[in-house]
């Protein structure tokens, strides 16, 4: 019997082992826990034969040597970047298009921040490739999926979207196109049901004048191909959801969280500071509201940007803001740039989606999903990190500490040390420095 003992508690330690050393390869990484930067660069350094990119911006040094360095060692390397940044980026570029890659410019905005690399391992992340800033400013989030056995479905599923933007992405001086994206040769988000969504299923491309222009195919009433799935998931959940995010701007979303609170599940909400709504900007929101109701159509009218987070928070999610700048404005702010969901500790959603209507037709989106029986350490970091936003300055006294300090000093300070604050303490804070002159 003893031996037996033995035996099975070796091959346990063994089977955990082996679990430990795979799962190891694919990691999460938060900024400003993790240098991002670094761990991007690093990634694409790995190459042996290809890399894809898929940026909203693309300016960052390190990355720039990196591909160079890749270029020149024989690697193939593909860029996608946002046809909004064409002339900056274009001019930054110019030493990888002069080594002769093709740098590929998308009709709609490219918001994607994603590397592939020899079609095998992905990195995905909030953060966009300009070094300073997303990487090193705001909260951030990366992951790195290397383990084939776990991520090949998952690595397919975004080389097949590179692969279909690109072939209907123009590039910069060129008259002609080839094999432009026809209705037929649309990938569609339910072939990677499970893996990732992609906005590009709401999106047609067209073929004009020697161009393609991605049109966006928003029908009223009719969900998008993300939303429609996130919404699943918030329905599908039994006891908790947790969102980081820069913002909450879907009708949608918002009444599928409502109705989640109302069947009472708890949820738990982090947004960035600049999404503070007074009572006043509330009740001018919901005044322009009802005037937008008497010329156009409700669902019309919900597009135009609604910020939905004191109602959130009054329909009962615990619902806080990264405060840290009492007037907002962006240069300097921290943002809250995190674009991520966990449901029952079980199942994350993150990539470079917005919860917004812009978000979802309006530009190419992606959302990785993780289940924990296969990405176990992955989805167990993104709630320390969601720990960590949510409580943001708590162990230097939060909201208390604050009104103590505003409340005493002769002169009140615009930026302070992230804290994590709810709508009700926000609105005490504002109004305890209301009659201050130097505020």
């Amino acid at each position: 019997m003893k031996k037996i003992y033995i035996f099975l508690g070796l091959g346990l330690v063994n089977s955990l082992a082996l679990s430990f050393f795979c799962e190891a390869k694919n990691r999460a990484y938060y900024y400003p826990f993790d240098d991002l930067e670094s761990k991007a660069v690093s990634f694409v350094s790995k190459a042996n034969k290809s890399i894809r990119i898929s940026a909203y911006n693309l300016k960052s040094d390190k990355m720039l040597d990196a591909l160079i360095d890749r270029v020149e060692n024989g690697v193939d390397v593909e860029v996608l970047v946002n046809d909004g940044q064409t002339r900056e980026v274009q001019e930054y570029l110019t030493p990888l298009a002069d080594l002769g890659v093709e740098i590929r410019y998308s009709s709609a905005i490219n918001h994607h921040k994603f590397a592939i690399v020899d079609d095998e391992k992905l990195l995905n992340s909030s953060a966009n490739f300009n070094g300073s800033v997303g990487a090193k400013k705001f909260d951030e989030n990366t992951v790195i999926c290397e383990e084939r056995n776990t991520c090949d479905n998952l690595v397919n599923a975004y080389v097949n979207e590179f692969k279909a933007i690109h072939t209907n992405a123009n590039v910069k001086g060129d008259a002609s196109v080839e094999n432009p994206w026809t209705k037929e040769g649309l990938i569609l988000h339910e072939i990677y049901e499970g893996l990732a969504l992609f906005t590009s299923a709401n999106f047609l491309p067209i073929l004009s004048r020697g161009k393609i222009s991605l049109r966006s195919q928003y029908v009223e009433g009719q969900l998008g191909a993300v939303e429609s799935e996130l919404i699943r998931g918030i329905r599908s959940a039994r006891s908790q959801i947790q969102i980081a995010s820069t913002r909450i701007r879907s009708k949608d979303l918002y009444d599928a969280l409502v109705s989640a609170v109302s069947r009472g599940v708890e949820v738990q909400v982090v947004l960035d500071g600049q999404e503070y709504f007074s009572k006043w900007a509330q009740k001018r929101q919901d005044k322009k509201l009802e005037e937008c109701f008497e010329r156009e159509s409700e669902a019309a009218c919900y597009r135009k940007g609604i910020n939905y987070s004191r109602m959130l928070a009054e329909a009962g999610a615990d619902l806080r803001f990264k405060y840290y700048m009492l007037r907002w404005n962006f240069q300097g702010a921290p943002q809250m740039h995190h674009k991520y969901m966990i449901l029952d500790s079980n199942r994350v959603y993150s990539g470079s989606y917005n919860w917004s209507y812009n978000a979802e037709f309006q530009s190419l989106e992606n959302v990785a999903i993780y289940e924990s029986d296969t990405f176990f350490e992955i989805v167990s970091k993104y709630e320390d990190n969601f720990e960590q936003v949510f409580n943001y300055g708590q162990d230097r006294g939060g909201f208390e500490s604050l009104m103590e300090r505003f409340g005493t000093a002769g002169e009140v300070p615009q930026r302070f040390e992230p804290v994590s604050l709810s709508v009700d303490e926000i609105d005490q804070l504002k109004a305890s420095i209301n009659g201050n002159t130097s505020y």
